[in-house]
């Protein structure tokens, strides 16, 4: 009887231990936020072994602070069950990413008509062929402005932007968030000419 109330008494597990299984569920939940959050490049995100660093992180953390649990691991049990799960999440998340690129060929020209996207293309690449200052033109760059794609110089109007010889870029800028759409529309459109 003794013995059995000994068992179910679990020791008090050390403090160093607790410290470190917090450090770790912390440090997956902050990569896991800063992913969702978008903070982490495209080529940076969650893949297959980040998806093991994080689980393999958090069964650390949860055997730190209950060691016992260890003995009744059966390793190759998980290692296999584990193996699955993640084949089920890179699938899920191909078949995401294929819906988002099918969705943003789809969208694509609703936001950013042809001729947008050409004004966009001309600045990331600096362009400086003359273009005429039409209606059609300063309507098209009010609008990437508002959508905070580009920005305008110091002390350029887009009013000012009439005659036969305009070159977009001394009065306008793409900003970090226009740049970011030229990288991804030119990466659409690449995987659009591979399929």
């Amino acid at each position: 009887m003794n013995n059995q109330a000994d068992s179910n008494h679990s020791e008090p597990v050390p403090r160093f231990r607790i410290v470190i299984a917090i450090v770790v569920v912390v440090v997956v939940i902050a990569y896991t936020a800063a992913v969702v959050a978008g903070d982490i490049p495209t080529e940076r995100r969650l893949d297959g072994v980040n998806i093991s660093i994080i689980v393999i992180g958090l069964v650390f953390a949860f055997f730190l602070v209950n060691p016992r649990e260890f003995s009744r691991l059966k390793l190759l049990q998980m290692f296999g069950f584990k193996l699955e799960m993640l084949e089920k999440v890179k699938e899920k998340q191909e078949q995401q990413e294929a819906q988002l690129k099918y969705i943003m060929r789809s969208m694509l020209p609703l936001l950013l008509p042809e001729n947008e996207r050409v004004n966009l293309f001309r600045l990331a690449d600096h362009d400086d062929t003359p273009q005429t200052g039409t209606f059609q033109l300063r309507r098209g760059l009010r609008r990437l402005r508002s959508l905070q794609l580009i920005s305008m110089r110091p002390g350029q109007r887009i009013r000012f932007m009439t005659g036969d010889s305009v070159e977009l870029a001394k009065f306008v800028r793409l900003t970090e968030l226009g740049e970011k759409w030229v990288a991804r529309i030119r990466e659409l459109d690449e995987s659009e000419n591979k399929d």
